[in-house]
């Protein structure tokens, strides 16, 4: 899929994140991070994601032996899905500077990552031949087990926020508190559509 590289323009303004079933108790905390970098919450919704969906999210992962486990678990569980705008551009880049704690930012990922016991070795192991007792609890501990997800790049984050407006019928309705961002957002799903080449990576799954 082509990407979009428009550096410095309107499509980097918005950015694709969502938050992960479990961490309810901490979204208004980690909204308020967020706004403290400029981010702000254009369009929410608690939702369990479609497949296929999912499938595009993860599409680097569906070889991976955790991978069936990994999806039943999100299309069992509702997340938090977000789209969030930062007018002085690089949204997605600051989502990912707090996921990974980059560039002076802090890790929200670790500020609010749930105690847990480590998995040993052996356990990680058998877990990797897909031997392990509790596979599937062990999947969700070491996949889901951070607060939130966000998109590698912006082409990925609108593409997203595209296919779910797709599944959704309405998804992005006309009394957004934030009308005038959701409307800049709509214009990029028309250039979107205008050259689509989703159908190559998502319309197959």
């Amino acid at each position: 899929m082509p990407s979009l590289n428009y550096p410095n323009s309107e499509h980097s303004r918005f950015g694709y994140a969502f938050i992960k079933s479990g961490y309810e108790d901490v979204q208004d905390d980690l909204v308020r991070d967020f706004a403290d970098n400029g981010l702000e919450v254009v369009h929410e919704r608690r939702l369990v994601l479609p497949a296929r969906v999912i499938d595009y999210i993860y599409r680097d992962s569906m070889n991976e032996h955790f991978y069936p486990a990994m999806r039943q678990h999100l299309v069992d569980n509702p997340v938090t899905s977000m789209a969030l705008y930062r007018d002085g551009g690089d949204a997605q880049e600051v989502l990912l500077d707090l996921k990974f704690g980059r560039n002076g930012r802090e890790s929200l990922r670790t500020k609010y990552a749930h105690p847990h016991q480590l998995v040993p070795d052996d356990e990680v192991r058998a877990w990797v031949e897909g031997n392990h007792p509790m596979q599937r609890e062990v999947t969700r501990l070491l996949t889901q087990n951070n607060v939130f997800h966000t998109a590698d790049t912006v082409d990925e984050a609108l593409r997203t926020l595209q296919l779910l407006g797709r599944e959704y019928q309405g998804y992005y309705g006309a009394t957004s508190p934030c009308a005038s961002r959701m409307g800049r957002l709509g214009l990029l799903f028309v250039e979107l559509e205008a050259n689509d080449t989703m159908g190559e990576n998502y319309g197959e799954l």
